[in-house]
């Protein structure tokens, strides 16, 4: 046997050793340089993440709108309409302490508030968050959960820099005060201009000023607010200057009448939404419905003076009812250019400014003998139409909205019978007892009609309604019942609310049999069973027939009830 020297054996153990160490350093550095270029690699990933991220903020600019309109011209509405989108910031009224005619302390403050300048302002951030706060859902929260982040300018700096539209509404500056701000490209300004009918601006001051703004009686404080010669100068400058910027800045200027806006409010608010490069989402319609249309479930809102919650097409022009005549001459001979100019037609008589084309009174707590003394005033000369719909119907109806939309309908002596089945079938009994009366003592002004006949045939049923009331069916006439009856709106989301009167209304007149358990439907029937053949809905003898959509539940209506 051959034995190796111990100096060979070291050698080799040494170059053995020296090899292991250098190929485990290898491996570690190797895997070192794959932690550093995994990292490297994240690092740049992120950053062009951040970069695309900080050119899509860039891309995303604040949109600066000015509303420019004077007291009572429906400002509160606009403004609600106008920042229904998230992340709007809304400063109402900031020149309220600004005396008139300080021009360019007025133009250098106004360019601070468009610019979130509130820390050079803190009087006036003081009185902002104090009066409106509570139209800025987010500061709300925030004060709400830490009231001591409210007294610091900065966090409302910071909020109105972030917001995807930043309204400053002016009420008591004229107008050609705006053409310094439209002037200025950098600040990129939209002049939503919001006028209203003079005579309707005047009637609507007159009303609520001694009510709401007693001072307007002091010296030197809204003197001129209700005073006919100052008011139409007002919109005579105001026109001077509109015509001026419709010529120079056609694309940062646009007029809109409170009328148009009232009685046409979608068109409308998606004409302006258009103007301001601002999308139309679901939530701008459902705050146009909501706002527009009057469904709240505290009706008292509906009344107060400054509500924004209306039936907004229904009291435009409610000022023909509590102006005289007298003050609508002299307004229209005062302002006589300014209603011309803004499409305003003059009132050349008294029976013509009292007496629209039809006056209509919605009453539905009642029950329908009352009407008797209206039909019997020959005088007033009342139409009455009588709207039935199938208790079963009704029923389902009331069951499935109430708890959702009605809640005070659980509470004792308010609405307690409104889904109590012996309650309901005694008014149908009760109102189709005074229908019999007034088809034999009033047939030429008293009509029933079916919702269900107005639902499947809404022409046919709507001609004959407009011929009983001798009014002309025209194509305004013919497109509202096309609209609302097809369901073709451009926001689908309002079909599915339960007050919408936009619907396909012959695929949803029978959809109560969907929800509506069989059981239900036989109770209804048994209570209710004269009143329903003497309307003409038929009953369902068994579920069977219950559940076949074919077997209708409406036959032809009685000649005679």
């Amino acid at each position: 046997m051959t034995f190796l020297s111990p100096l060979r054996t070291y050698k080799k153990f040494y170059w053995f050793l020296r090899l292991v160490t250098v190929g485990f350093i290898l491996i570690i550095n190797n895997h070192e340089y794959s932690e550093i270029r995994s990292y490297h690699q994240r690092v740049l990933k992120h950053d062009v993440k951040h970069k695309a991220l900080v050119k899509q903020m860039q891309a995303i600019q604040t949109r600066h709108v000015l509303l420019w309109t004077q007291r009572r011209s429906g400002s509160r509405l606009s403004m609600h309409l106008l920042t229904a989108l998230p992340k709007s910031f809304i400063m109402e009224e900031p020149l309220s302490d600004y005396k008139p005619g300080n021009v360019l302390n007025i133009i250098n403050f106004l360019r601070d508030i468009l610019n979130c300048r509130f820390s050079l302002h803190l009087e006036y951030f003081k009185k902002w968050i104090g009066r409106t706060q509570q139209e800025h859902s987010e500061i709300t929260n925030i004060c709400n959960n830490e009231a001591s982040l409210c007294t610091d300018p900065e966090l409302s700096e910071a909020m109105c820099v972030a917001s995807q539209i930043n309204l400053v509404k002016v009420v008591g500056e004229e107008l050609g005060t705006a053409e310094h701000f439209l002037h200025d490209t950098q600040l990129n300004v939209r002049l939503v201009h919001l006028v209203r009918d003079p005579r309707a601006l005047l009637a609507s001051r007159l009303k609520t000023g001694k009510d709401f703004w007693p001072w307007v009686l002091l010296p030197g404080i809204y003197q001129d607010d209700t005073n006919l010669t100052s008011v139409c100068n007002r919109y005579q400058h105001d026109l001077t200057a509109a015509r001026s910027f419709l010529h120079l800045y056609p694309h940062r200027y646009t007029l809109v009448r409170y009328e148009d806006l009232a009685l046409h409010p979608e068109s409308e608010v998606r004409r302006l939404y258009t103007f301001l490069h601002l999308p139309y989402t679901a939530k701008v319609a459902n705050s146009v419905f909501t706002h527009t249309f009057g469904f709240v479930a505290d009706q008292s809102i509906l009344v107060h003076p400054f509500s924004t919650f209306k039936n907004s097409s229904a009291t435009v022009f409610a000022w023909r009812k509590s102006l005289p005549f007298t003050k609508v001459e002299k307004i229209q001979e005062e302002c006589g250019s300014v209603l011309e100019a803004y499409g305003y037609h003059p009132e050349l008589s008294e029976a013509m400014c009292v007496a629209s084309q039809i006056n209509l009174v919605k009453v539905v707590g009642e029950e329908l003998g009352t009407a008797e003394h209206l039909l019997h005033d020959t005088q007033l000369n009342v139409r009455l139409v009588h709207l039935v719909r199938d208790p079963r119907a009704l029923l389902a109806s009331r069951l499935k909205t109430g708890k959702d939309f009605w809640p005070w309908v659980l509470l004792p002596g308010i609405y307690q019978d409104d889904t109590n089945l012996t309650s309901v079938c005694n008014r149908y009994q009760q109102d189709l007892t005074a229908a019999r009366s007034f088809l034999r003592l009033y047939p030429h002004r008293y009509t029933l009609v079916r919702y269900e006949d107005l639902a499947l045939h809404p022409e046919s049923e709507v001609r004959r309604l407009y011929t009983f009331l001798h009014l002309p069916y025209t194509a305004k006439v013919a497109n509202t019942v096309f609209t609302h009856t097809f369901g073709f709106v451009a926001d689908q989301s309002i079909l599915k609310h339960p007050f919408s009167t936009f619907k396909n209304s012959s695929a949803t007149v029978f959809a109560w049999r969907k929800s509506l358990p069989f059981t239900k439907v036989e109770k209804i029937q048994e209570e209710c069973g004269s009143v329903l053949e003497a309307y003409g809905y038929r009953m369902f003898p068994s579920p069977r027939h219950y559940h076949h959509l074919q077997y209708t539940p409406l036959l032809p209506l009685p000649s005679t009830l």
